[in-house]
């Protein structure tokens, strides 16, 4: 991305959305990047596309069920029944290796150990899992435990999913991240590097989460997508948490200026 753009078109096009700028503006902030840089300008509209649809209502799939559940996957694992009969993905995915689910990781306790909220990402995803057989897992997060440095928000799922019946084959970790836009910045770089074969990702994570997440992950695709390497946010699963916070525009958008850099 040209320095121009990274440092003073995009910030500006980012606040212009952000302020309720008409379109007039944003287009022609848009008609400046893509001045610039052709392939930059049609990147960011569709950006913001992208980020108007995060934030509509019925974006996020939505699972509730996890009261009734935890128990029993807790216990069972991968092969639990609790998922049957519970549709939590579009039908039409992928059912290759070219699918990934990324769960975004959650703060740890002191110690290390998983808060609930960071489990029942993954017990969400244990459902995903059962019916995408070849599709990879990505776990993201860094180390965030107070009082254990060398345990990250990624080792601690990643064990949780081998001790639950997950093959390990099937994971892929990032415990660099200290926050979202990190997950998605590192997540693009490791699946680039190391496993072209991925570019359909799936998005889990809490269900207040997945707008933040989506527009971040995507953001990140449109931006850096060239050659042969073209992945995409195709779908998502929010789970409902005890826990809620309201990412607003202007949250999100801090957070999409960090991908600038």
């Amino acid at each position: 991305m040209p320095a121009q753009i990274r440092e003073d078109l995009a910030p500006k096009l980012i606040s212009a959305y952000v302020s309720g700028a008409d379109k007039a503006e944003i287009t022609a902030v848009i008609d400046e990047i893509a001045s610039a840089d052709a392939a930059s300008g049609g990147a960011w509209e569709q950006v913001l596309d992208y980020w108007d649809q995060v934030n509509r209502e019925g974006f996020t799939q939505v699972y509730d069920g996890l009261p009734e559940i935890r128990d029993e996957v807790t216990e069972t694992g991968i092969n639990t029944t609790a998922f049957n009969n519970i549709q939590l993905l579009p039908e039409d995915l992928p059912t290759d290796d070219s699918l990934c689910f990324v769960v975004l990781g959650f703060q740890l306790n002191a110690d290390g150990s998983l808060r609930q909220e960071a489990i029942d990402r993954l017990i969400t995803v244990t459902g995903c899992l059962q019916e995408y057989p070849n599709a990879h897992i990505l776990l993201t997060g860094g180390p965030t435990a107070s009082g254990n440095p060398s345990a990250t928000e990624a080792g601690a799922m990643a064990d949780w999913l081998v001790e639950h019946g997950i093959e390990k084959e099937r994971l892929i970790v990032e415990n660099r991240s200290m926050i979202t836009y990190d997950n998605a910045v590192y997540s693009y770089a490791l699946l680039r590097e190391d496993y072209p074969q991925i570019q359909n990702l799936v998005i889990v994570s809490s269900a207040y989460h997945i707008p933040l997440g989506s527009i971040l992950f995507e953001a990140q695709c449109l931006l850096r997508n060239s050659g042969s390497y073209n992945a995409h946010v195709i779908a998502n699963v929010g789970c409902v948490t005890d826990l809620y916070y309201n990412f607003t525009v202007s949250d999100q958008a801090k957070q999409v200026r960090g991908l600038l850099y």
